[in-house]
This record gives C-alpha cells, sequence and structure tokens, in this order.
C-alpha cells in the first residue's frame, strides 16, 4: 500500500501489489480485444471454487480492469497484447477524460511499491500511452486524450467520476482516526460489492466502507467488539433520500451505521437528507475535495448505536471483512481472546 516514507495505516503490511495471484491468472484469461467470456467457463479454467472466481472477479472490477456483462466477464477495455499487467492497472487508474493524476496518490492507490510502480510508469512512458503532467510529486495522463473533451459532471467541478473512486481515501482516513487511539484492533477496508457481480447470498448489500474496532479495559472482564458501517455517495447523489434509507439497512449488520456524502467546497448538505440521517439514527461525514490531491473528511453527525444489529449478521460481516487476509484473521482473533 521499499519506500523511504512510512506508508498510510491501510497500506501497512501489505503486499506491495494489491492483486491476488487467482486476479492476475483470471486477467490473463480475458481476451485482450475486450470481448467478453462466459463466466462458467472462466470458472473451470481458473481451478478454484465459485468463491474464489467471485473475489478474483472482484479485484478486477475494483481495479478497473474488468467489466461484468450479464453472465459473462470481460476486460474493460481491449489492450495490446505487450503490455504488463502492472501499466495495464496504472493506464486504468488514470482518468479517461485526459486529465492527470498524481503519482503519489496512483501509487497509493494501486498499492505498489517504489519500483513497480516505477517500471510500470516508464512502460506506459516508453510506448507513448501517457504523457507527464505537471503538480506536486509529477502527475500523468493518458496520450492523445484532451481534458477539455471531457463531459463535465453535471454536480460541478473537481467532483469524482465514479463512487468508488471516494472508497479508498475514506477508508484510509478512518484508519489514521484509530491511531492515537489504544484499542487492541483497529482495520478500516472497501467491502462493497462490485457492479454487475451476484451477491453469493440475496440477504444482504454490503457496506461501501466497514470498519472494525475491538477494546479491552484493563478492570473489565468484557471485550468490546464494535462494527461500523458506511455508505458513501457523490456529490450528485447526496440530495437523494434513497441514500439515507441504504445507510439505514446497513444497521442490521452493525452497530453504528453512517451516510457519506462527497460535496463541493460551498455546498451545505439538504435539509431533508440532514433531517432523515436524524431520525434513523445515523452518522454523517462529508468529502471535500482538497486544492490539491485529497480530501478533506468531517464528520458533522457522530453515529450513535443502532438498535436493528443482529449477531448472526454482524458476525456474516465480521466473516467478510476477514476472509481475504488469514494474518489479518487470526490478529483479530487473538484481540477477542479466540
Amino acid at each position: 500500500m521499499s519506500q523511504q516514507k512510512e506508508q498510510p495505516p491501510s497500506h501497512r503490511n501489505r503486499p506491495s501489489m494489491a492483486m491476488s495471484g487467482p486476479a492476475k491468472e483470471l486477467l490473463g484469461l480475458l481476451r485482450r480485444d475486450g470481448r467478453p467470456s462466459n463466466t462458467s467457463a472462466l470458472i473451470k479454467k481458473l481451478g478454484v471454487d465459485e468463491s474464489g472466481f467471485w473475489a478474483a472477479q472482484d479485484e478486477l472490477i475494483s481495479a478497473g480492469l474488468a467489466q461484468a456483462i450479464g453472465g459473462r466477464l470481460a476486460r474493460a477495455s481491449a489492450v495490446p497484447e505487450d503490455i504488463s499487467v502492472e501499466a495495464e492497472m496504472l493506464l486504468n487508474a488514470l482518468p479517461a477524460d485526459g486529465s492527470t493524476a498524481g503519482n503519489l496518490s496512483l501509487r497509493s492507490k494501486l498499492d505498489f511499491d517504489d519500483e513497480t510502480y516505477k517500471r510500470a510508469k516508464r512502460e506506459l512512458l516508453e510506448s507513448e500511452r501517457v504523457v507527464r503532467g505537471v503538480g506536486y510529486g509529477g502527475t500523468l495522463a493518458r496520450a492523445g486524450v484532451a481534458a477539455s473533451d471531457a463531459t463535465p459532471e453535471p454536480s460541478g467541478p473537481g467532483l469524482v467520476g465514479r463512487e468508488s473512486d471516494l472508497y479508498v481515501p475514506f477508508a484510509e482516513w478512518l484508519e489514521s482516526s484509530f491511531e492515537d487511539q489504544e484499542l487492541a484492533f483497529a482495520r478500516a477496508m472497501v467491502t462493497a460489492t462490485a457492479r454487475g457481480r451476484p451477491r453469493s447470498s440475496g440477504r444482504w448489500s454490503r457496506p461501501d466502507v466497514t470498519a472494525v474496532q475491538v477494546s479491552r479495559y484493563e478492570l473489565l472482564p468484557d471485550i468490546a467488539v464494535e462494527v461500523s458501517s458506511y455508505e458513501i455517495k457523490r456529490a450528485k447523489d447526496a440530495a437523494k433520500l434513497e441514500s439515507v434509507y441504504e445507510a439505514a439497512a446497513h444497521g442490521r449488520w452493525a452497530h453504528r451505521a453512517s451516510l457519506v456524502l462527497e460535496q463541493l467546497a460551498d455546498e451545505a448538505v439538504e435539509p431533508s437528507i440532514l433531517d432523515e440521517v436524524r431520525r434513523f439514527r445515523l452518522g454523517l461525514y462529508v468529502m471535500r475535495r482538497r486544492s490539491g490531491d485529497g480530501f478533506d473528511t468531517r464528520e458533522l453527525v457522530k453515529p450513535p448505536l443502532t438498535q436493528e444489529s443482529q449477531p448472526e449478521d454482524v458476525n456474516d460481516l465480521l466473516d467478510y471483512f476477514v476472509q481475504e487476509s488469514s494474518a489479518m484473521r487470526q490478529e483479530y482473533l487473538r484481540a477477542i481472546g479466540r
């Protein structure tokens, strides 16, 4: 998530690349011309069970490398035969409209170490698929695409193109907020179900971001486990009451449920949204783009404990939260004394 500077909390102890072996192998099975392949055939070729396939597919879709089309999976766009997986990931992380993205944020988003990022960037520069831009830390942009040709977001300038672009920055902000707290376990991660991917169970829809904290107190016998859910919405959806109801639904699987809204710097939260947030006993956060890279995130309403969370559903969400990392699972179990 080796570098001279200490990395953000959410990147510590991670491998230099976020993509797993099965995800890389699945990407290699997809047609480079962008034509879709049948899911059933891909599962057989990949040689994993369905849950392993869906996990690999999620990784590719989250990385912007693939898209689900009905019961089929395809690369997000056609790619040349000579491009490496790392270069493909970097190219897909760049804005499609030709605007620039900072090297620091790109490397963090892709979870590349210094050498991997430099190699992928050099490959794209030498093949003239990207160009250098200006800005702190250096920037890159797709070659041959004029930023002025982009269709602007109706909500206003400076906003993200995809809701998923807000997930990692918010999760990282949450993890940084844990640093000054004496917790036995504290993690925040993106748990959204990728668009187009069938859920293994129709019982619930995962929050966009989930945080898990475990507290132990010297003079108390109990261990406190707290699961918090966060439903995140772009500015163009920030005034829709459906956003509040979706966040409230996660109260069944979390002890605290919150809504997170992207905003322009001079915007205020719609009064109707604020009223419904309080009525459903939710937390409320806002994210605003800084003049440089990143976001300023603020807590407007502290999330109270919900009354709806069910132990079996909280357990399901916790199981999903730790299933991708055996080390995290063991760390969590140790924190709760198991």
